[in-house]
């Protein structure tokens, strides 16, 4: 897991934090930014092995983020799971539509919830 790199890009800095430690401690590397603008960034630099998007944040939302990723991403492309309170189905859609792999509700997902979904990704990403 270790070699495992999970960028947060979350702009609720408590839970990026207590997400971050979660993962961590289940053995991951992880990297957290608090909007979307530098998330992009970050994300074209270190290509991260999975990335939890949230949807609503400042400078740039997750949806405007995940397809300028899209647009200017090399191969291999980061996976995106968006985290988010918007339960809204037509933004769901659109999700999986740019090229997300899911996506979790913030009040209905349980931190132990998000570290096994992580886990579980991984493990069936392994298996293929």
């Amino acid at each position: 897991k270790a070699e495992k790199l999970i960028l947060i890009v979350e702009d609720e800095d408590a839970l990026a934090e207590v997400l971050a430690d979660a993962l961590e401690t289940e053995g991951y590397k992880v990297q957290v930014c608090d909007n979307g603008e530098d998330g992009l960034k970050v994300a074209l630099e270190k290509n991260p092995d999975l990335i939890l998007l949230d949807m609503l944040m400042p400078k740039k939302n997750g949806m405007t983020m995940l397809t300028e990723l899209r647009k200017s991403q090399k191969p291999p492309i980061s996976p995106v799971i968006f985290f988010t309170n918007l339960n809204q189905l037509d933004k769901i859609a659109s999700a999986v539509e740019e090229g997300a792999e899911g996506y979790m509700i913030k009040a209905e997902t349980s931190l132990e919830e998000i570290v096994k979904k992580v886990d579980e990704f991984f493990e069936k990403k392994t298996k293929k």
